[in-house]
């Protein structure tokens, strides 16, 4: 016997603190690690009378069942991805605001300036531009003009390529509110100048004017574009409604989103009223991203055309954007 050891704790006493009946004594006396041998002894033998298994087959099931939640949640976890991916780059990149372009509503240009070449018709409110002509600051206007109906400008360019419209203070009464219609009720979308890519009356779809302007590209840079196009009811040859804008960039065509199969052209929408301007909530609205494939100067070019060739009196073009597209541009910036 131990005698400096506590009563309680002599040897006669230590059988009270051995497993009893397969389990340890849970009492006072026993030692922690006892009890825990003992408390999972017991747990073992009452999870297998409960259930007529053996412990190790319990296991298994538990770790069939874990496979199981873990695999469901990879698959959510993929599918969420899958959805993000789909639906959230419209909104993670962005325009940054910025217009590359200057001039984009062609507010800025020689409207009434005089000149041997160019004149500018009252009621209408046109100015008629030569090939190749700068009137409409920051843009270059070009075109084959109609055939054989005016004697060219100086220098044997063509005539009357297109129509720089421009209603300025000239058509407004007391009570009107700008932008204000000229003789055939046609506006600006914003402000009061705007180009007719058709050019005057009485020509093929073939013959219809363009503007351009050089901008700065950076190979790899998406970038979006947007643009009002113009219809008029009352300036449209009959049964023709498919007047629309060839776009190039660098000598390649702008795809629209949502284009028919062989058709390159944005569309305005239909004319509904004398004077009518594409809707930006309209899905038809002549929107379009697009990924520069070089760095350095490129044309931006805008051609009137028809997709069935017959011919409209009018395509108006306004408001043209092109900005960077960035991550989170709002906020980050390009």
């Amino acid at each position: 016997m131990n005698k400096g050891a506590p009563f309680l704790f002599r040897r006669p006493l230590a059988p009270l603190l051995r497993p009893f009946g397969g389990l340890a004594f849970p009492g006072p006396l026993a030692s922690a690690r006892q009890k825990k041998q003992g408390d999972n002894r017991w747990l073992r033998k009452k999870t297998e009378g409960r259930y007529n298994l053996p412990i190790s087959s319990l296991s298994a099931n538990a770790r069939e069942v874990t496979m199981r939640r873990i695999v469901i949640v990879l698959i959510t976890l993929i599918s969420i991805a899958i959805l993000l991916a789909i639906f959230l780059p419209p909104f993670l990149f962005q325009p940054d605001g910025i217009n590359l372009l200057k001039n984009g509503g062609f507010e800025m240009g020689k409207a009434f300036d005089p000149d041997p070449d160019e004149t500018f018709v009252t009621g209408p409110n046109v100015r008629i531009l030569c090939d190749r002509s700068t009137s409409i600051d920051d843009w270059v206007a070009t075109g084959p003009g109609p055939s054989g109906i005016h004697e060219p400008c100086s220098g044997g360019r063509p005539r009357d390529v297109l129509e720089y419209v421009a209603n300025d203070n000239c058509c407004c009464q007391p009570s009107d509110v700008p932008p204000c219609p000229n003789s055939s009720g046609i506006k600006a979308q914003e402000g009061f100048r705007f180009v007719n890519l058709s050019g005057g009356p009485g020509r093929p779809a073939g013959r219809y004017g363009s503007v351009s302007q050089d901008v700065q590209t950076e190979v790899g840079q998406t970038y979006e574009l947007s643009f009002f196009i113009g219809s008029s009811s009352v300036n449209t040859i009959a049964g023709d409604q498919n007047g629309g804008v060839l776009v190039e960039i660098g000598g390649v065509v702008i795809q629209p989103p949502l284009s028919s199969p062989g058709d390159n052209l944005f569309h305005a929408t239909p004319p509904q009223a004398v004077s009518n301007w594409s809707d930006p909530n309209d899905p038809r609205f002549p929107r379009a991203r697009f990924t520069a494939r070089s760095t350095g100067t490129a044309t931006l070019k805008f051609t009137g055309d028809v997709s069935q060739g017959r011919g409209t009196l009018y395509i108006g073009l306004d408001n043209v954007s092109l900005q960077k597209v960035c991550f989170f541009a709002i906020v980050l910036g390009c």
